[in-house]
């Protein structure tokens, strides 16, 4: 735990005490030891009472950080940062609307944003697919990963056949597929 002693975060602390306070929410401030008259008195604190304590050096008001949690939402941080970065380049690389959708749960609108935000134009239609002996390779390399999830499975697709866009490759895997058509 480490003591708050700026005064504004003071200010904005104590506020949300007191307006917890005065939600009934007692058991937090029961368990770290403050009295039940302590509580009643700061329940009933103006603003300008709480803006003027907070302005003293006392109380003192510390900040503790659980190390499990701080650990979890760390991890949970870098995972939204990995998405980011893999929505960003499957939208550099020619993924679909439609791919981004399915994969991203992404709506076509933010799609769309996201394109026109990294200077990327549109294509319509469907892609012009490579030749067959390519395609079977395509095929083949999509068979062999098909324990990946399917963000995992397109991204390293992509990565052996970088010279296609992912939605040539995504044409190439559901070329066969007559839900795709």
């Amino acid at each position: 735990m480490f003591a708050l002693q700026d005064g504004p975060i003071r200010l904005i602390v104590l506020a949300h005490v007191v307006a917890r306070l005065q939600q009934s929410a007692t058991d937090d401030l029961l368990q770290v030891g403050i009295e039940p008259d302590q509580i009643d008195c700061i329940r009933t604190l103006s603003p300008s009472d709480i803006e003027r304590l907070a302005a003293l050096p006392l109380p003192t008001i510390e900040l503790a950080l659980d190390r499990v949690s701080v650990n979890t939402g760390l991890r949970q941080l870098a995972i939204l940062k990995d998405v980011h970065l893999l929505e960003q380049y499957f939208i550099r690389h020619g993924a679909s609307p439609k791919m981004m959708k399915a994969l991203f749960t992404m709506r076509f609108s933010t799609t769309r944003a996201l394109r026109q935000e990294l200077g990327l134009t549109s294509r319509y239609g469907r892609p012009v697919l490579p030749k067959i002996d390519i395609r079977d390779r395509i095929h083949q390399y999509w068979a062999a990963h098909s324990k990946l999830n399917s963000r995992q499975r397109y991204y390293q697709l992509h990565k052996a056949f970088p010279e296609h866009r992912f939605d040539t490759l995504h044409a190439v895997i559901t070329e066969f597929d007559r839900s795709e058509q």
